[in-house]
């Protein structure tokens, strides 16, 4: 092996007799090999330095049953750069510093097909598939230390053999060239060729014992095709779910696309006005947040839960005055457009270092029950990337199946109908309640804060905006004293608006038939103002000096009064609430009404409470604690006739405003509440 050395190379040899030991320098006694050294750890021992004879730089050890061809292969790197060198030996190849590469050499190994078993404090462990070879790879080895705990050392032999059948050893600095050299013979499949009779026969009783127990089988991976699912499911989540804060995401992934259902116009979603762009980009991102929850039913794995299609983005409902009878898109455009977003936001999670970054938060799912649990970010960094790998594949084919996480079946309609409408919440404008109001041509003045105060003569309507909602008071006051209140209604901020409506309906039909109509002189009997409750089948109940009138399907609706007479306390008021009125938070409503309220005000508000029509609301509006309790339907569009009749019949019956009608062409303007300037 040294032959090669000492002939046309011109190193030199020298042989010490006492010690039996053979030794060849290169010519300009930078570079020394020794054979039979008295270490068994470095029977070949290999030391470079960057001044003649001075101290070594760096060093290699390999035990005596080393294969030949690997030490002639490093050995054969020496002679190869000799010629390359300076006599200074500042830029010798071999000798240069910072030219050792302990990362080229592991992506050697791994590229030969060895994996990367563990990863920890700074050492790398590699293997073959058969277990039959291993390389250590310290990061921060002592420079000088070889036989210790030197920067690569690599050995074969079965892991529980003992003592392997050779080790190769390597400190800190030695170059790249010279671990390559090592690393490409020692992976090289050429066969070589051996003498079985000089073979050791222990390594031939492993192989057959190892053979005999099918060791040589590729040792199970530290992950399962069901943890590469779930984690694929995860990044696609975590890709879905970034549009609830930022709904403008996902809009900027539809802007250019055409709403469907404007087939002849060809409108484009970026085309919408501003207050319908930021609805329809809102809405997208609430079925992008409902999708989320679902990404399992893409890869096989963690059914959706039973609650994920209530789940919406955090952000409040933008305050667009258009009714949604009245809007530029359906139920339909909306999960199309969400469809495509999906799909485009999933394809944007194809990026191996952005999953790679979420699976570093990851607990592989295997490892949980066996309660022990290991993150991604524990595996060996070439065990991770061949997991990011799978995972991008597995992304990229199931982008074409997002409308799996959109079936109408699960995630509803964002635009519905719903009933009944007292558990159905106030609506996405409040300001509707002002509508018989304005219409009546009542005057307005913008009250301090964010309110507004409507008065018609001795009556007075003041809104109040809040973070809970819109509240109302009405009260009628004499014109002799107007700091007096005969009575008041006070209705509260989560009021349906179709009943706050209903009873600004009445008030105003009730006006308009003066004088045969005195709301100075009112009585009213229960009897006959609560008649629309008996009609709808509600349980009345005296108790003690109370009576109550309850709806009899769940009981979440009901009207009360005080009976007591006035030397009692007998204070009178009318409450009617709906919905849950729990303090955790409330979701439900109250109405409060004067006991000489006028009759036809609390017949209205009844009439409201008992109306069985569905009325329009926003999905993602809709009060959680209610939704059990609700019918909930997709809005959707009638014929100009049928809309025109169905809102004439539902004037008609109800005193108040109409149920919602989406006409197919030439709808009429959407009622917008006008802003007068105060009187001066």
């Amino acid at each position: 092996m040294l032959q090669p050395l000492t002939g046309q190379a011109g190193w030199l040899h020298h042989y010490n007799r006492d010690l039996d030991q053979d030794h060849v320098s290169s010519p300009d006694m930078r570079f020394r090999i020794g054979l039979n050294q008295r270490d068994p750890g470095a029977w070949w021992h290999i030391a470079a330095a960057r001044a003649p004879l001075g101290p070594p730089q760096w060093q290699a050890g390999f035990t005596k049953d080393t294969p030949e061809e690997l030490i002639a292969a490093v050995a054969d790197q020496l002679r190869r750069i000799q010629g390359q060198i300076d006599w200074t030996g500042e830029s010798h190849p071999a000798l240069r510093e910072g030219a050792a590469n302990l990362q080229e050499a592991a992506d050697l190994l791994l590229n030969a097909g060895w994996r990367e078993y563990a990863s920890t404090d700074g050492v790398r462990l590699l293997g073959t598939a058969d277990g039959l070879a291993r390389a250590e790879i310290r990061a921060q080895a002592d420079p000088f230390d070889l036989m210790g705990r030197c920067a690569l050392a690599i050995e074969a032999g079965p892991a529980d053999a003992g003592i392997p059948y050779w080790q190769a050893l390597f400190t800190t600095d030695t170059p790249a060239v010279v671990t390559n050299a090592f690393i490409r013979a020692l992976t090289d499949p050429t066969p070589l060729r051996r003498d079985r009779s000089w073979m050791d026969e222990q390594l031939l009783d492993d192989l057959e014992r190892l053979a005999s127990h099918n060791a040589l089988a590729d040792p199970p991976p530290p992950f399962t095709e069901e943890d590469l699912r779930n984690a694929a499911a995860a990044v696609c989540a975590g890709a879905l779910d970034c549009v609830e804060d930022m709904p403008e995401m996902a809009f900027d992934q539809i802007r250019d696309e055409p709403i469907p259902s404007h087939q002849v116009s060809f409108s484009t979603w970026g085309r919408l006005p501003e207050g319908l762009r930021d609805l329809a980009a809102l809405l997208v991102g609430d079925m992008l947040v409902a999708a989320s929850e679902r990404t399992g039913l893409l890869f096989g794995v963690d059914p959706a839960p039973s609650d994920s299609a209530g789940r919406f983005s955090k952000l409040p409902t933008p305050a667009d005055p258009t009714p949604l009878r009245y809007l530029n898109f359906t139920n339909e455009d909306v999960r199309a457009a969400a469809v495509t977003a999906s799909a485009r936001q999933l394809y944007w999670a194809c990026d191996t270092s952005g999953i790679g970054e979420v699976l570093l938060d990851q607990v592989i799912s295997s490892s949980i029950p066996t309660g022990a649990p290991r993150s991604w970010s524990a595996l060996p960094q070439s065990e991770l990337d061949r997991a990011v790998r799978r995972v991008e594949q597995l992304i990229e084919e199931a982008a074409e199946s997002a409308h799996l996480l959109l079936d109408p079946a699960v995630v509803p309609a964002p635009l519905a109908l719903v009933s009944p409408a007292y558990l159905a919440g106030p609506g996405h404008i409040p300001e509707l309640a002002s509508r018989p109001l304005d219409e009546a041509r009542w005057s307005y003045w913008p009250d301090e804060g964010d309110g507004a105060k409507y008065v018609h003569g001795p009556f007075h309507a003041t809104a109040r905006h809040s973070a809970a909602g819109m509240s109302w008071r009405l009260a009628f006051g004499s014109h002799r004293h107007p700091d007096t209140v005969l009575w008041s209604v006070d209705i509260g901020p989560r009021t349906p608006v179709e009943i706050t409506a209903a009873i600004f309906t009445a008030l105003e039909r009730a006006r308009l038939q003066w004088p045969n109509w005195n709301p100075w002189t009112t009585q009213v009997t229960a009897d006959s103002a609560l008649s629309p409750l008996e009609h709808a089948g509600w349980h009345s109940e005296r108790v003690s000096s109370h009576s109550v009138w309850t709806e009899p399907v769940a009981g979440l609706a009901s009207v009360e009064r005080d009976t007591r007479r006035p030397a009692e306390g007998r204070s009178g008021d009318w409450i009617l609430s709906g919905g849950s009125l729990d303090p955790s938070p409330p979701q439900g409503w109250c109405i409060t009404m004067s006991r000489n309220i006028p009759a036809v005000l609390l017949t209205a508000a009844a009439e409201a409470i008992t109306n069985p029509a569905p009325v329009e609301r926003l999905a993602r509006d809709l009060p959680s604690a209610h939704v059990p309790e609700l019918d909930c339907q997709p809005l959707t569009r009638l014929t100009a006739q049928a809309a025109v009749s169905r809102a004439d019949a539902a004037r008609g019956r109800h005193g108040c405003l109409g149920q919602p009608a989406a006409p197919d062409s030439a709808p009429a303007a959407p009622y917008s509440p006008r802003q007068r300037p105060p009187r001066r």
